[in-house]
């Protein structure tokens, strides 16, 4: 059976109700995620909770509001997604001011990795220098895409992995968009580079 990671993209504070830069319905995807990672813990899958951690100097806010500053509370995640539990590997982007940080494969990606296990937070060395390595090494074949926004990170999460070889699925009903038609035509596009949209149901089914 084909090894497989989930990628949960940017499901922070301030991309959810109240944030800084909150996407319509963002918080809707915790629930169908949390079930997700829970499955994923069952059946050695590799979970990898990506989160924007945005220097303050950073030329994304030249693009958009200030969101997700490294350090600040917006930038932690939605406190009921389940980080605990494990093994997590946490990763950081757009963390140099001179790129956007929509992709956790694209420019210089420094990684700050970190395991989580019982809720305690390890730090670790960074032994893989790309998003890339980190899968092959752990001998991943299949990701798994879910989180916010389609149209953006998601997006560009799930293009990325189709570019660097890995059969990808987007979990469509635990994404959000922060336009509706732009999301439509984001899964259009994704779809025609070869990623596979599924569902939640549809994965905890095998």
């Amino acid at each position: 059976m084909a090894k497989k990671a989930l990628l949960v993209v940017d499901v922070g504070k301030d991309f959810c109700l109240g944030g800084a830069l909150a996407v319509p319905g963002g918080d809707e995807v915790v629930e169908p995620i949390n079930r997700l990672i829970e499955y994923a813990d069952k059946n050695d899958m590799l979970v990898i909770l990506i989160r924007d951690w945005h220097p303050p100097d950073s030329r994304h806010f030249e693009k958009w509001p200030r969101h997700c500053v490294a350090g600040t509370p917006g930038a932690d995640f939605h406190p009921d997604l389940l980080v605990a539990g494990g093994p997590r590997v946490l990763l950081f982007k757009g963390i140099d001011p001179e790129e956007d940080g929509y992709s956790p494969w694209e420019g210089k990606i420094k990684l700050a990795i970190r395991l989580f296990r019982g809720g305690l937070l390890r730090s670790v060395d960074s032994i893989w220098p790309t998003l890339k390595e980190l899968l092959k090494t752990a001998g991943v074949e299949e990701a798994y895409v879910c989180g916010l926004a389609t149209e953006y990170c998601d997006k560009a999460a799930a293009s990325g992995a189709i570019a660097e070889g890995f059969r990808t699925f987007l979990v469509l009903d635990a994404c959000r968009a922060v336009k509706e038609e732009d999301g439509a035509s984001a899964v259009k596009e994704l779809e025609s580079l070869g990623v596979i949209i599924t569902s939640t149901e549809e994965i905890l089914k095998g």
